[in-house]
């Protein structure tokens, strides 16, 4: 699964010329989740209200929005950000 969170940060980064990508970002976006066979987790109610409560360990709401899809979907974080793992999370880096 693939955060509508993420997919959102992406966008934004490209957007502030922070980032730049092998294609022009729909068509890299759409690609990746092809190519990953992934789907979309969509930002919910539900997410929302579950990163309420969190703890400030990280000032990215992004952030802190992964971290309550993850907790309630019980999935994985796939992130460098080790800061992370102080939600409880599990997080896969290499």
């Amino acid at each position: 699964m693939l955060s509508a969170a993420a997919i959102w940060e992406i966008a934004i980064k490209v957007g502030l010329k922070k980032l730049a990508l092998s294609l022009p970002y729909r068509q890299w976006i759409d690609q990746v989740i092809a190519d990953l066979g992934m789907s979309v987790l969509p930002i919910t109610t539900e997410y929302a209200d579950a990163q309420i409560g969190l703890a400030k360990h990280d000032r990215d709401p992004f952030d802190r929005l992964l971290v309550a899809q993850a907790r309630v979907a019980s999935v994985p974080i796939v992130s460098a950000d080790a800061i992370l793992e102080s939600y409880g999370v599990t997080r896969i880096w290499d």
